[in-house]
């Protein structure tokens, strides 16, 4: 399952998305990462991709995420 998180570009929102993740997928779930930054550079688009379990895990991480502070949009 693709999901493409936006925030601003600090140093850590990789990782930090990826910790986000690991709340609702375990340790054998192996997670592909991707990064672009914007075109003026204040933006980070997180690209990860992983094999969800049910659609019911997919609402629990949009639920969590849309509720985040330093995640500004997400599809």
């Amino acid at each position: 399952y693709p999901l493409k998180v936006f925030g601003k570009d600090e140093d850590d929102f990789e990782r930090y998305v990826l910790t986000l993740l690991r709340e609702f997928l375990s340790e054998e779930v192996e997670i592909s990462m991707s990064s672009k930054l914007s075109s003026k550079g204040s933006y980070l688009a997180v690209t990860a991709t992983f094999v969800a379990s049910s659609r019911e895990q997919i609402d629990a991480i949009y639920t969590s995420f849309s509720s985040n502070k330093r995640i500004l949009m997400l599809i």
